[in-house]
């Protein structure tokens, strides 16, 4: 399993095989000097940190309400949730996109040593001595342990804790973490390495747990999704290079000369000593045929049919990728015309997109509730909601069909309100339920323009 979570990392970062050429397969019939010199020509289209990004963007596009009581840990908690200034919200971004890349991720809410944590609320404050988060991917697991329902009860992992600059392998130095609900346990790597134990006493795994959102929740590990499309990008990888090799021949055809058996015999190369070596073809030299079969000379070159062939199959495969993702409606697969069918297609990515959502959502509320814990602060009021519904079309064209049906002046005051209330729906759909009802609330109770006329006169 650690080659495929290599495949899906440098299939999203464009690195790793697709940088050096590893993931391209060599032919049966293919020299090694052409090998070579294709893996260095070789390019790579990133259709799967594309597909990610559009899987995940849309929901941080929009606002997420966090509500909780006035405590200024809480805040500071938000706007920097790992001592480098990365927000709640960027860190929740990233921790998607590694999700639906792996198929899941795990965020550790860890906290500062006994001897590291600060004497008073106020250093705490002003040096950032609070409880963190970091993440932690499949391919770090090294144990784990689950109860009856499937919930996390222990987890190991390796983590690198330092990097050299001369070590260019970027392995570093590791240790191992182990949580449970009580305890928790650090080994270092190497000969001198030492193990730290201790009890955190929160009673509950400090880990949370981030899923794609068409991941099976029962597995402890479940297969990415996205493995299937990391492997179809990989194919259009290979599939690319050797239309550019076939291309790269047809652009410097061999020469065929028909000449005499005479002529043919001067024309043969020869080495330092005079000894003949044959001819090489290339576009610096010929082919010399029998000049007695009356033929003219002329060009050869590969045929174009395998670049159409090969063209074509990358079309599809890219399709397919987008299709697996739920995509096809928003990249524009020319795979269905009518309405109803790209109104499917399209409800599907918000299903997706929805999804993810929830999961993102009841992931921040356990962030929040350990933080809580690690940090002595009793939560009160805590809501926080992420964006449900994603339309294809944007705020501006709602409200301009609402001021349309307005100018039309259908109806009397019923109409009036309810196409208020569509437009509220769309504009306000993103603040919190308490001031989403007083919004409602204020368009019920206004009086509309044919009843304004009607006290007015």
């Amino acid at each position: 399993m650690t080659d495929n979570y290599e495949l899906l990392r440098d299939a999203y970062t464009g690195g790793g095989g697709f940088e050096d050429g590893r993931y391209l397969f060599m032919h049966s019939r293919e020299e090694p000097e052409d090998y070579l010199l294709r893996k260095k020509m070789a390019r790579y289209s990133n259709f799967v940190k594309v597909i990610i990004c559009s899987l995940t963007n849309p929901i941080f596009k929009k606002t997420i309400v966090r509500d909780f009581n006035d405590n200024e840990m809480l805040k500071q908690f938000v706007e920097d949730v790992d001592g480098s200034g990365t927000t709640l919200n960027a860190f929740m971004k990233k921790a998607a996109k590694m999700a639906r890349l792996f198929g899941r991720v795990f965020i550790v809410v860890d906290n500062f040593a006994a001897d590291e944590q600060a004497a008073n609320k106020k250093d705490a404050l002003e040096q950032r001595l609070f409880p963190y988060l970091y993440p932690v991917y499949p391919e770090q697991v090294t144990d784990y342990e689950t109860d009856r329902a499937g919930r996390f009860v222990s987890l190991s992992y390796k983590l690198t804790t330092k990097r050299s600059k001369h070590d260019l392998s970027g392995t570093g130095e590791k240790e191992e973490w182990t949580w449970t609900e009580t305890t928790w346990s650090c080994k270092s790597e190497g000969e001198n390495g030492e193990t730290r134990t201790g009890e955190h006493g929160l009673g509950i795994l400090p880990i949370v747990t981030l899923s794609a959102a068409d991941e099976d929740a029962d597995t402890p590990i479940p297969v990415p999704s996205m493995l299937h499309i990391a492997r179809a990008s990989r194919d259009v990888y290979n599939r690319d290079s050797e239309k550019r090799e076939i291309l790269r021949n047809q652009c410097f055809p061999v020469l065929i000369y028909p000449a005499t058996r005479n002529a043919a015999a001067a024309l043969k190369q020869k080495d330092e000593d005079g000894k003949e070596i044959g001819l090489t073809l290339g576009t610096s030299n010929m082919l010399v045929t029998d000049g007695e079969a009356h033929h003219l000379p002329t060009f050869a070159a590969p045929p174009l049919e395998p670049v159409q062939i090969l063209q074509q199959e990358i079309k599809d495969i890219i399709d397919d990728m987008y299709r697996q993702a739920g995509l096809s409606s928003v990249v524009g697969v020319e795979t269905k015309t009518s309405g109803v069918a790209k109104q499917w297609d399209f409800e599907k990515t918000t299903d997706e997109l929805a999804d993810m959502a929830e999961n993102c959502e009841v992931a921040e509320i356990n962030l929040f509730n350990i933080f809580a814990r690690w940090a002595g602060i009793g939560l009160k009021n805590l809501k926080v909601k992420y964006p449900r519904t994603f339309n294809i079309t944007d705020i501006e064209d709602e409200l301009n069909k609402a001021a349309q049906m307005k100018m039309l002046a259908i109806g009397g005051e019923v109409v009036a309100r309810e196409i208020n209330r569509k437009a509220a729906e769309v504009y306000f759909a993103d603040v919190d339920d308490r001031r989403y009802d007083e919004i409602m609330q204020d368009i019920e109770q206004t009086p509309q323009a044919d009843e304004r006329v009607k006290s007015e006169e």
